[in-house]
C-alpha cells in the first residue's frame, strides 16, 4: 500500500510515506491513515 503523495513521487513503503506526510501536508496525511 502506497500513500498518493508517496506513489506521485516514488513508490515507497507507508513507513517512509509517514515521514514524508509529517513534513508535508497534515491534511493527506489524516487522508491517509483513514485508508
Amino acid at each position: 500500500m502506497e500513500c498518493t503523495v508517496c506513489k506521485s513521487r516514488k513508490q515507497l513503503p507507508i513507513k517512509r510515506c509517514k515521514h514524508f506526510e509529517l513534513g508535508g501536508d497534515k491534511k493527506r496525511k489524516g487522508q491517509m491513515i483513514q485508508f
